[in-house]
């Protein structure tokens, strides 16, 4: 077999095991490998990962907004999805996913405490029997009418902070980031 470091000596195996000069090449490719992996873990740096950046924003964000949120009932993941429901009606669990950005499995699982408390229904599409449509019901109206104001005083308060201009361009710039399938 030949290729990228693969030697092109045969290996011999005999009763006693492998031989001591193949032996020897391995322990040779375990050094270069491992010396290669310590080289990658050394300039492996937060500081630099764009990832780390949005992940701790988020997780800072949604800590905030969750706290507001909770004499509502619902967390922030549930108000937008509701959020989303009140402004596109007639959505498919898939269509619902791709506004979303999950999975259609995690979807499933953020819609099933909506499904129990009475706010979403979920049901069978007119267009294609094979599909299921989500949409509000009068208490998912209400307890979205109910969360509103919760929502708003930290959304404003976040654009009192950083100013109107850097929150436009920050929902901006995070919609092409999303929008951007290369990434």
């Amino acid at each position: 077999m030949q290729g990228p470091g693969v030697v092109d000596r045969p290996c011999f195996v005999h009763r006693g095991g492998v031989r001591q000069e193949v032996e020897h090449e391995l322990n040779l490719v375990y050094v270069c490998v491992v010396e290669i992996l310590e080289i990658s873990v050394e300039r492996i740096s937060v500081r630099d990962c764009n990832c780390f950046y949005l992940r701790k924003a988020a997780r800072h964000l949604t800590q905030i907004y969750d706290t507001i949120l909770a004499p509502s009932g619902i967390r922030s993941t549930q108000y937008m999805i509701l959020a989303v429901l009140n402004e596109r009606r007639g959505l498919s669990v898939n269509e619902l996913a791709e506004v979303m950005v999950m999975d259609r499995t995690t979807m499933g699982k953020n819609l099933r405490p909506l499904v129990r408390d009475g706010l979403i229904a979920v049901n069978v599409s007119d267009l294609d029997r094979r599909s299921r449509t989500v949409g509000l019901t009068k208490k998912g109206f209400k307890v979205l009418g109910d969360a509103y104001p919760l929502w708003k005083i930290v959304d404003s308060s976040f654009q009192k902070m950083h100013g109107r201009q850097f929150s436009e361009d920050l929902r901006g710039m995070l919609d092409l980031v999303t929008r951007d399938k290369r990434a």
